[in-house]
């Protein structure tokens, strides 16, 4: 382990989030392992091919992702991202807005990668 810390953590996550809002999928690749594993709100589970392909071709867009909370630990040595989120997205023809908790799990290298992400719809705050 590289002895990764919560503000790399932090960083990435962020990171990973700004690329999302700008569908900048050359940046999102370079914060999403080329292993992740990622399942959205409605239960669609992509790889990081799939994940970078509907940013590429537009088939995905973020007008906005606000992050409520945030909270980021080492667990045993993995870096873990557990948050609350507010989303505007369209997907095809359709348009979303959502709040969702979600998980991401990320790597200890420099900088951190994420390997893992789930979302699940929760309430709206």
């Amino acid at each position: 382990m590289s002895g990764t810390s919560v503000a790399e953590v932090e960083i990435a996550d962020s990171a990973r989030i700004a690329a999302m809002l700008r569908s900048d999928a050359a940046q999102l690749a370079a914060v999403v392992h080329p292993d992740a594993f990622i399942v959205h709100t409605n239960g669609t589970a992509e790889t990081r091919s799939e994940f970078l392909h509907a940013f590429e071709t537009g088939a995905r867009r973020y007008q906005s992702i606000h992050v409520a909370s945030r909270e980021v630990t080492i667990r045993d040595g993995v870096p873990v991202v557990i948050g609350l989120i507010d989303v505007a997205s369209t997907a095809g023809n359709a348009s979303y807005q959502l709040t969702a908790a979600y998980t991401a799990i990320y790597t200890t290298e420099s900088p951190p990668r994420m390997m893992a992400y789930m979302a699940t719809l929760t309430p709206a705050t």
